[in-house]
């Protein structure tokens, strides 16, 4: 029971001192000069996640499509 509270101690400061680090982006966020990149206003590099629905061009059912096409709305 020890060794359970311990690693649940441990694992709540692991978790809450991750979420601490992470510092909020600078807006607005712009290209860096590379190209390469986006920044925030102080230069710092922004993780950006966009996706895509090519799968709709497959042979998906209306039905299919139109859930694959909803399910990003739901999140």
């Amino acid at each position: 029971m020890n060794t359970r509270r311990t690693f649940g101690l441990a694992l709540s400061a692991t978790l809450l001192g991750a979420r601490g680090s992470a510092a909020e982006p600078a807006y607005p966020v712009r290209v860096s000069e590379n190209g390469r990149y986006f920044i925030d206003q102080n230069g710092q590099p922004v993780f950006w996640l966009g996706t895509t629905q090519w799968q709709l061009f497959r042979d998906y059912a209306l039905e299919d499509a139109l859930l694959v096409l909803e399910s990003p709305a739901e999140r």
